[in-house]
């Protein structure tokens, strides 16, 4: 199993792993690779951005890649995706709401 190696909160992790079950692996090395995209531009993945990712991709492997395609053109269209964009700390809110629904399940 691969490991993330963006920092995000395990909140974070949880939602991931739990909507991506069985993807978990090829979506975490996505996500690796994005943020080395970043990397060699001098830039970093924020958990923002990965929460973004996530929302925007509806639990849909298919729309993750998609994703994952759009955010290595630019970032901000998936913070704007996701209505991130006017608050550094809304993505919080969406983590802790759907990683409580999540457990719930």
């Amino acid at each position: 199993m691969n490991s993330l190696r963006i920092s995000i909160s395990d909140k974070l992790l949880f939602i991931i792993k739990n909507r991506f079950k069985s993807n978990n692996d090829l979506v975490i090395e996505e996500l690796n690779k994005l943020d080395d995209y970043y990397k060699t531009i001098g830039e970093n993945i924020s958990e923002r951005t990965v929460a973004a990712i996530i929302k925007c991709s509806e639990n849909d492997l298919k729309k993750f890649m998609q994703i994952i395609n759009i955010t290595k053109n630019d970032w901000r269209d998936v913070l704007i995706s996701a209505k991130f964009h006017n608050n550094v700390n809304v993505h919080k809110t969406w983590i802790l709401e759907n990683y409580e629904f999540d457990i719930k399940k």
